[in-house]
């Protein structure tokens, strides 16, 4: 008679190897394998230090913080700021060459070959890249200087200025509709010093449509709350059409998540009361949880990965590696 079995074998995280094995008439066994590439379903990419080094490298995991893998891997490059295609497949972040000595650039991972592709070349100082929700382009900051928002397609090719304020304008993040990008400007301070960045957005197809969210130094502070010039940092778009941004709400604070509507209404603070350091929102695509990551202190001395879902008490750690840094993290774009 004639038998057979499949054996299927999780390898990396988004990795599966299939054994398939047949017996013959004559008692011989027979077997093959094939490894493929899963979709990269509901995995969290995230910047981690290297043991012992002063570098990072780009690592993924699943949701609950298992299976993780050194996606990047280079002692020599310091590599951070992570943010995923919208079909899961790929990965651009910044990177600095000579172990983090040299000038930032833009680089991209296929995760499904691992290969890895230069779409900047370090002629400029480029960071912190964020990929367009339909996948052709990727916002990122280059110091020109000073330093502004550009875009090119997801090759790397045609690259242009966006805002083109004459500015210090960075940390870009795309709206989940691809209309609006949300950064953060300088326009306001005094001194042009990085003290007093704002909330601004700017509409794609017209850029020069660019709107201030939210002056921090002209508002009166929330209960409790100093209104020094202070500054908005790291913003990013929910899903429900609100920006989440970190803010120190007093002179000496830590950071905190705060949100707002992009017109300016509604800002409040994520965890009311929290007292603990918490620092850039990605959100998991919709499903009526609300889930969104976050990397920042919280009791301890290092930095760790936290997701955080409605109906949660607590955050729950997803890294939690003792006296190593975890942060800047991106979920999955793939449900």
């Amino acid at each position: 008679g004639l038998s057979d079995a499949a054996t299927f074998t999780w390898t990396t995280a988004g990795r599966q190897s299939i054994t398939v094995e047949a017996t013959n008439q004559c008692g011989q066994v027979v077997s093959d394998t094939w490894t493929y590439d899963a979709t990269y379903r509901n995995m969290i990419a995230y910047e981690g230090r290297i043991g012992g080094t002063d570098t990072h490298d780009i690592f993924i995991m699943y949701q609950d913080g298992t299976m993780v893998e050194n996606l990047t891997n280079s002692p020599d490059w310091d590599d951070g700021t992570p943010t995923w295609s919208p079909d899961g497949n790929q990965i651009a972040f910044t990177s600095r060459p000579d172990g983090g000595n040299g000038t930032p650039r833009i680089l991209k991972i296929d995760l499904r070959t691992r290969v890895v592709t230069p779409l900047t070349d370090g002629t400029f100082n480029d960071r912190y890249p964020t990929w367009s929700p339909d996948g052709t382009r990727i916002a990122f900051m280059r110091r020109i200087p000073p330093k502004q928002i550009f875009v090119m397609n997801a090759d790397g090719s045609n690259q242009q200025n966006l805002t083109n304020s004459g500015f210090s304008d960075e940390w870009p993040a795309w709206s989940w509709d691809g209309n609006w990008i949300v950064f953060v400007s300088n326009r306001f301070a005094v001194d042009f010093d990085l003290q007093g960045r704002d909330l601004w957005i700017v509409n794609v197809s017209n850029p020069i449509e660019q709107r201030n969210v939210l002056r921090t130094d002209k508002q009166p502070g929330l209960p409790g709350e100093d209104t020094f010039p202070n500054e908005e940092l790291y913003p990013t778009w929910a899903p429900d059409g609100q920006i989440y941004y970190s803010y120190a709400p007093a002179l000496g604070e830590l950071d905190q998540l705060y949100r707002i509507w992009p017109n300016g209404s509604g800002r409040t603070k994520v965890f009311p009361g929290d007292t603990y350091e918490r620092t850039i929102a990605s959100f998991k695509p919709p499903d009526g949880q609300g889930c969104f990551v976050f990397y920042g202190y919280l009791g301890g001395g290092d930095k760790e990965v936290w997701r955080w879902c409605n109906g949660y008490t607590s955050a729950v750690n997803l890294t939690n590696n003792v006296d190593i840094d975890d942060e800047f993290c991106a979920w999955s774009p793939v449900p």
